[in-house]
């Protein structure tokens, strides 16, 4: 039996519909990554708001926790279990 194939009409629309859809993909962003649900956050790494972006609508397209504060500020859970945390750069 094919496995199901992914619905990428709904990825789209996810995509489209983020609140992130209207920043500019070049916008300097920061990326920290928590492997203990936010209690403790890596060093910071350069990253874009193209990033936070895909990182969000690929969590939420695949069940996963999405969260976009009115700072900007996006925080994602991947697949391998762990966070994300996007926040723009100063």
């Amino acid at each position: 039996m094919a496995a199901a194939q992914p619905d990428y009409d709904e990825r789209f629309r996810i995509f489209d519909a983020s609140p992130l859809a209207s920043v500019p993909r070049e916008t300097p962003y920061i990326s920290q990554t928590s492997y203990d649900d936010g209690v403790t956050w890596d060093d910071p790494h350069p990253s874009t708001a193209e990033h936070a972006h895909h990182a969000a609508a690929d969590a939420e397209w695949k069940g996963r926790r999405s969260e976009t504060t009115t700072a900007g500020v996006v925080t994602v859970q991947v697949v391998a279990g762990y966070l994300v945390r996007f926040t723009p750069a100063d």
